[in-house]
């Protein structure tokens, strides 16, 4: 999950820093390069030449269920009851790389407006979260490197 967050674009210069960390983990890994940026495919985004590739949406879902149970754990004291509904909201999908058309831009939009009480952290470059509490539900926002955001919510 650290590799695709640190290729992601938007990220700030901690993140970018850590991209010789990512590079080093897939020269001692080439399975994990093969793995993970196996559909690799150059395009160009507003004149800038990058990548995109397809994630394994599974394995980054089971990578943020367990952080939002880490941190339902550190809020309440107790495990969490229920199920995550997971939502990587800086992914895009090709659909909008080729036609600029999302069909989830209002939904990402609803999210990032939520005001999420945001939380006390080391390292608040690196990651930083923030609750929001409502009637029979919980959700919480994950901000990696200022610019890769996740949403998991669920009911309480």
């Amino acid at each position: 999950m650290r590799n695709i967050i640190t290729l992601s674009m938007g990220i700030n210069a901690a993140g970018v820093g850590h991209l010789d960390v990512t590079k080093r983990s897939f020269e001692n890994s080439p399975k994990l390069l093969r793995q993970t940026l196996k559909d690799f495919e150059t395009i160009l985004v507003k004149g800038q030449e990058t990548g995109i590739f397809k994630g394994d949406l599974v394995r980054m879902g089971i990578v943020m269920t367990a952080i939002a149970n880490a941190l339902y754990f550190k809020e309440y004291g107790v495990s969490y009851p229920s199920r995550w509904k997971v939502f990587i909201t800086s992914l895009t999908t090709q659909q909008e790389f080729e036609t600029g058309i999302s069909g989830w831009e209002r939904f990402v939009d609803f999210m990032m407006r939520i005001q999420f009480k945001t939380r006390d952290v080391p390292y608040p470059e690196i990651f930083r979260y923030g609750v929001f509490e409502m009637v029979g539900g919980i959700a919480f926002e994950f901000v990696f490197y200022d610019g890769f955001f996740v949403h998991c919510w669920g009911p309480t």
